[in-house]
């Protein structure tokens, strides 16, 4: 398997940011009612649907260091464990988040 990244570019330093996604929902609570029908109509909506969710970009950026070359353009593939491939494909995609790609004819 190759890498995406070479061992070399890897980065020593470790990202600790941890995010919440519930800050969407003070945005949305910010705007007037004409900007907050825009809102639910955007690809954001998801966003707001999801609630309470914490997103730990540590495991995110170390998930990324272990991404390998893929034949596949809509997917992306990480080596974890001994020589274990993982795929993350569009599909996968839909099914967590609930958005469709932006073609949604293919």
């Amino acid at each position: 398997m190759e890498y995406i990244y070479n061992i070399g570019d890897r980065c020593d330093a470790k990202v600790t940011t941890r995010s919440n996604v519930s800050n969407v929902k003070k945005i949305y609570e910010a705007l007037d009612d004409v900007h907050k029908k825009m809102f639910l109509k955007s690809c954001f909506s998801k966003l707001y649907d999801i609630g309470n969710m914490k997103i730990s970009a540590q495991l995110i950026h170390n998930l990324l260091l272990r991404r390998v070359v893929s034949v596949d353009e809509d997917e992306l593939r990480f080596c974890l464990g001994l020589e274990k491939d993982v795929r993350f494909s569009l599909y996968e995609f839909m099914l967590v988040t609930g958005l469709s790609p932006a073609n949604e004819e293919e």
